[in-house]
C-alpha cells in the first residue's frame, strides 16, 4: 500500500535526530510516497540527517519564543 504525503515528527537531540525519529523515518520511506519531516525549534543541525533517512523535505517552527 503506497501513500502520497507521509509527515514525520522529529525529533533532535545535541545536533543529531533521535533514533525514534530515524526509525519513523525508515518506516515512512517503506510505505511509499513523499516523506516530509516536521521539527519544532531550528531544524538546521538535524535537517541533512532527516534528508538521509528519507526526508524530502523538512519543515521547522523555528525559534517560537516570545
Amino acid at each position: 500500500m503506497a501513500l502520497n504525503d507521509i509527515w514525520v515528527f522529529a525529533q533532535g537531540a545535541n545536533g543529531t535526530p533521535t533514533t525514534g525519529t530515524l526509525e519513523l523515518l525508515t518506516k515512512a520511506r517503506s510505505l511509499g510516497g513523499t516523506v516530509s519531516a516536521f521539527v519544532v525549534g531550528d531544524g538546521t543541525a538535524i535537517a541533512s540527517a532527516l534528508g538521509e533517512y528519507g526526508a524530502a523535505t523538512v519543515y521547522a517552527t523555528g525559534d517560537l519564543g516570545g
